[in-house]
This record gives C-alpha cells, sequence and structure tokens, in this order.
C-alpha cells in the first residue's frame, strides 16, 4: 500500500497533505499524510487502563518486559517524530518564503495587465469620436455579459 501511496505521490503529492475523502474530525489528527505513529502507544496505555474485561482485551495483561520494550519504542519513535517536526518547521519556512514570492509576483502581474488595459482603453478611445467611443464601450460591455453568461449557462444561449 505505501509503495502505490508513494507513486501517486509522485503524481500529485499536495493531494496527501489534505485529502478530500477524510471527515473533519479525521482531518483533525491528521498528521503528515497519515496518523501520527504515538498513537499506537497512547491507545495501548487507553486500552490497559480501561480495565476491560479479560476475553475483551489481552492488552491488560502485558508483561513487564513487553511494557519496557513499549516504552523504549515509544521513546525512540518520539525522537522520530520531533526529528520530522523539525523537518516540517524547515518546509514551513520555505512555503511561507515561496508562497509571499508568489503572491507578490501575482499581485504584480495583476497591476501591470490593469495598466496595459486601462492604458490600451485609453489610448483606443483617444483615437475615436465620442459617439464612437459610447458604442465602442457598450459593446466591450455586452462581450463581458455574454462571456459571464457562456460560463454560466454554455454556449448555445448565446448568439
Amino acid at each position: 500500500m505505501v509503495i502505490k501511496k508513494w507513486a501517486g505521490a509522485h503524481e500529485d503529492v499536495l493531494g496527501f497533505f489534505s485529502p478530500t475523502w477524510l471527515t473533519p474530525l479525521e482531518n483533525a489528527h491528521f498528521w503528515v499524510t497519515g496518523w501520527k505513529p504515538s498513537i499506537l502507544f497512547k491507545l495501548i496505555n487507553s486500552l490497559r487502563r480501561a480495565r476491560i474485561p479479560a476475553g475483551s482485551s489481552t492488552l491488560v495483561n502485558l508483561t513487564e518486559e513487553q511494557v519496557k520494550k513499549l516504552e523504549n519504542l515509544r521513546l525512540k519513535i518520539g525522537g522520530k517524530e520531533e526529528k520530522h517536526k523539525e523537518i516540517a518547521e524547515e518546509v514551513k519556512g520555505l512555503v511561507d518564503v515561496a508562497t509571499n514570492t508568489l503572491l507578490a509576483r501575482l499581485e504584480k502581474m495583476m497591476k501591470t495587465a490593469d495598466c496595459v488595459r486601462s492604458k490600451t482603453i485609453k489610448e483606443v478611445l483617444d483615437v475615436l469620436t465620442p459617439l464612437q467611443s459610447v458604442d465602442f464601450m457598450v459593446a466591450l460591455l455586452i462581450l463581458q455579459i455574454q462571456l459571464r453568461n457562456w460560463e454560466h449557462h454554455g454556449s448555445k444561449e448565446i448568439q
């Protein structure tokens, strides 16, 4: 299963960080493309403390050796989770920088496009007579309305 997941991640890794198939509750417990490993130890401890009647859970009867091994494993995994947390913070920093750069460039692109549009309309209107300018602006608005209608209703209704 992990190999299929990794193959899918190669195609679209972002989908694994915010999967649409999870419920809001599952997302609340989500930890980097899956469940957090330390939750296994919390589950075992909860089952042991719950004192579920014998026969329902054999986890109540762990030996001291098993408890020690699980505790050592929990500490080892906790260290790996902590290392992962450091990597996640580094990635977050990189994402913040990239996002800020992208947003600044998108804003610049939008402003440049608006300036080109405004300058073009002004120069076109400078060439036209006042009456031609009104006809041109009406035609431009009709084009805008038709494009919007086409998007909402399909091309068949627009003629």
